[in-house]
C-alpha cells in the first residue's frame, strides 16, 4: 500500500508546517499580547512515537534521494517520556536530518543514519552522516550558539531554534564532525517517568 503510506506522510507532513505556522504566529501575539502561556506548555511525550513520526515523514520525502535514510529505535527506549512541546521537538528533529542530507554527497554509499535510544535515564538521538563534515571553526560557532552566515560547508540551518529548544527542556548538544568524513550530532534529554 504505498499510497496509502504516501498520503499519511504527505498529511504529517501538512500538520508539521500547520504547527511551525501556529508556532510563529504564537511568538509574535506573545511578544504583543502576553498570550496564555499554559497553551505553549511543554508536556510529556511519548518520543518513541513522535520520533517515528518525523522519520516517517523524511522517509517519504527523501523517497527518491540517492542518500539511504536509516534509523532504528533500540528497545530501552520504546516506553521513554521527555518534557518537550512536541510541535518545536519535530522542527528541531526536522532541521537536523534535513542538514545531514544537505551534507551528504549524492550517491550509493551516502547514508544518515537516526537512532533513538536510553542510558542511565536519559534519552539520546543521534543523527550521523557520511557527508563533507564541517570544519573546527563552523563547529565551534554552533556550540556556542553563533550566527553562521556562509552556505555549503555542510553545516546546514536552523541551529538558532535548536539551541533554543534544548535549553528550554534541559537538553544537551554533542557534536562530533570530521571533514571529509561526516558528522554525528547526539541530543540529550532526562527521561521523565509518568505515574
Amino acid at each position: 500500500m504505498p499510497i496509502a503510506r504516501d498520503r499519511i506522510a504527505f498529511r504529517q507532513s501538512l500538520m508539521r508546517i500547520e504547527e511551525i505556522i501556529n508556532d510563529i504566529s504564537w511568538r509574535i501575539n506573545a511578544k504583543t499580547n502576553q498570550l496564555n502561556v499554559a497553551s505553549r506548555a511543554h508536556k510529556p511525550v511519548l518520543i518513541a512515537s513522535i520520533f517515528s513520526e518525523i522519520l516517517n515523514e523524511k522517509e517519504y520525502e527523501y523517497k527518491n534521494s540517492l542518500v539511504n535514510l536509516k534509523y532504528e529505535i533500540y528497545p530501552t527506549a520504546n516506553s521513554a517520556y521527555i518534557q518537550i512541546n512536541p510541535s518545536t521537538f519535530k522542527r528541531m528533529m526536522s532541521n537536523l536530518i534535513n542538514n545531514a542530507f544537505g551534507a551528504c554527497v549524492k550517491n550509493a554509499n551516502s547514508v544518515v543514519k537516526v537512532s533513538l535510544g536510553l542510558h542511565d535515564n536519559l534519552v539520546e538521538i543521534s543523527i550521523y552522516d557520511n557527508g563533507v563534515g564541517m570544519s573546527e571553526e563552523v563547529l565551534q560557532k554552533i556550540l556556542r550558539n553563533e550566527m553562521i552566515t556562509t552556505q555549503g560547508e555542510g553545516h546546514g540551518i536552523g541551529y538558532g531554534q535548536i539551541h533554543e529548544t534544548l535549553q528550554n527542556n534541559n537538553g544537551m548538544l554533542d557534536i562530533k564532525s570530521v571533514v571529509g568524513s561526516g558528522t554525528k550530532i547526539t541530543l540529550i534529554f532526562p527521561q521523565i517517568f509518568i505515574e
